[in-house]
């Protein structure tokens, strides 16, 4: 008679065995989609801030630019106060050419000042770029973790219902479910 309980005692562990490992395999999938959520929200709030950063680049450059304009305005403005101070004439010969390096000096400060704020404006989009293709491997992973979930409880179930069907024909050999006993 105790050979019948033991019979059930076992195919029923084999049982919750299968069930232990679908909610481990369902447990672990949740894990890995909430994180890789986390991971691509985060991801993507770089992203708006890298883009944020890069249009502040290029509106920190203009403003620069102007601002170097307006210094070359009153570098050229002293420059010809100056020669007039001293009784040259200022529209002609060498104070027209002091003039004319002080706007071209000027010219290529404010030409460095906009390829530096472009230059620092890519860089920003690039890593906002990056940041989201970085939030879609986050995702492409979730689904990658749902697949192996899937594939994890199809083995489970194929695992646990072969443990369950072997044990159950050993038993019904034996007569654990006959009624008749050999002990």
């Amino acid at each position: 008679m105790a050979f019948p309980i033991f019979a059930a005692i076992g195919l029923g562990l084999s049982l919750l065995s299968t069930q232990q490992s679908i909610a481990a395999q369902n447990a672990q999938f949740n894990a890995t989609k909430e994180a890789g959520k986390f991971r691509a929200q985060v991801l993507r709030r770089n992203r708006a801030i890298s883009e944020e950063r890069g249009v502040d680049a290029r509106r920190r450059g203009v403003h620069e630019q102007l601002v170097q304009k307006s210094a070359t305005e009153q570098l050229v403005g002293q420059s010809r106060a100056n020669a007039a101070a001293r009784g040259v004439e200022v529209g002609s010969g060498s104070a027209a050419d002091i003039e004319a390096n002080l706007r071209g000096v000027g010219d290529i400060e404010q030409s460095i000042i906009r390829d530096n704020a472009g230059r620092e404006a890519l860089g920003h989009r690039q890593q906002a770029s990056q940041f989201e293709i970085d939030a879609q491997l986050e995702e492409a992973g979730i689904d990658s973790a749902r697949t192996a979930r899937d594939i994890g409880i199809s083995s489970a179930l194929i695992s646990g219902a072969s443990s369950v069907s072997s044990k159950w024909a050993a038993f019904n050999r034996e007569g654990a479910f006959s009624g008749n006993t050999n002990t």
